[in-house]
């Protein structure tokens, strides 16, 4: 089975746009997981999240996890208050994980 690298993102009830990267070998299952409990920082205010796939079909999961941190970086560099993912889950990122990312 293959991996896949996704990217979900929601509205919060400020109005606000969370965006989490994430990589996992069963989208629907993420997808299930994340609705029913979802990781504190992704829970959303107004709605559910949306799932858009990045990559797909990657073998191993090394791989998968490689291309969950390039696309996270991606868009942590982008808008660091807004997204997370990859190596940096975390909701408060640790000092130096900006410039990690870049």
């Amino acid at each position: 089975m293959a991996y896949s690298v996704y990217k979900a993102r929601f509205k919060t009830e400020r109005g606000t746009y969370r965006t989490h990267v994430g990589h996992t070998r069963n989208l629907n299952l993420r997808k299930h997981r994340h609705r029913k409990k979802p990781p504190a920082w992704l829970k959303p205010k107004a709605g559910e999240p949306t799932f858009s796939v990045l990559e797909e079909g990657l073998q191993t999961k090394e791989a998968a996890l490689a291309s969950e941190a390039l696309h996270s970086a991606r868009i942590l560099v982008a808008s660091p208050e807004l997204a997370r993912g990859g190596p940096w889950v975390k909701p408060t990122l640790p000092d130096g994980a900006l410039e990690e990312a870049r």
